[in-house]
């Protein structure tokens, strides 16, 4: 089976022999993958629709993994047991769906997600305000990755419980995981931020509406931030 560069690094970082619970688990390849390569023992493929589920049913039996595989039709983490799994994957959805999802999962005294080890997480957008909701929690981010796959940038966030290990720096808006190790994708994406944050400016210049000029203003501020960046770390 062959893996997307972005699922591939979410299966590289699962932690070997914990049990995987992965939330929206769409085709359920992650799983099948996981337990094929001898990383995790059993799995949990869960999804709030029916119809990427029945995907998920269908692939599972064709790999003859029905037997190492559960199928779970629920919203999120609802219904997990304290005992089912020690990785939670989340991945391909938008950061404020991700958060609600765990910030419900959180809210639940009972619930398994206070007996996780790791997260690994990819939410495709939102990123300061999913660090920062990241922050409000008994986890916390042990290294973050990005991975350019089909011209598309991918952040993903492997986490562990507080106090398992001492936290990296956090900012909401750059990854000092990723800049400390000078991630040459990572600069990329900085640059065509840059650009695009330009490109936005060079827009609004002409309006003058309290909000344009406001969004001008904040913009101009990133920019500086990001072409500091760059210097300092990019030397």
């Amino acid at each position: 089976m062959q893996l997307s560069d972005r699922l591939e690094k979410i299966i590289s970082l699962i932690d070997r022999g914990n049990r995987l619970l992965d939330v929206g688990c769409d085709h359920g390849y992650l799983a099948i993958e996981a337990i094929r390569r001898g990383i995790v023992p059993e799995a949990i493929c869960s999804d709030v629709r029916r119809g990427p589920l029945d995907r998920a049913k269908a692939h599972v039996a064709e790999a003859g993994l029905a037997d190492k595989i559960r199928l779970r039709l629920t919203d999120g983490l609802n219904g997990l047991a304290p005992d089912e799994a020690e990785t939670l994957v989340i991945a391909g959805m938008g950061g404020m769906l991700m958060m609600s999802i765990l910030e419900k999962a959180f809210q639940d005294p009972g619930n398994g997600i206070y007996e996780l080890r790791q997260m690994v997480l990819e939410p495709q957008s939102d990123l300061p305000s999913f660090r920062e909701m990241i922050d409000r929690t008994s986890f916390r981010i042990k290294d973050e990755f990005l991975v350019l796959d089909r011209g598309k940038y991918y952040f993903i966030f492997d986490l562990c419980p507080r106090g398992k290990k001492e936290a990296v720096r956090q900012d909401p808006i750059f990854s000092f995981p990723l800049l400390d190790r000078r991630d040459l994708v990572y600069r990329d994406y900085l640059e065509k931020e840059y650009q695009k944050n330009e490109d936005i400016i060079r827009k609004l210049t002409d309006e003058s509406t309290v909000t344009a000029i406001k969004r001008c203003q904040a913009l101009k501020e990133e920019n500086e931030k990001i072409r500091e960046v760059i210097s300092k770390c990019y030397r």
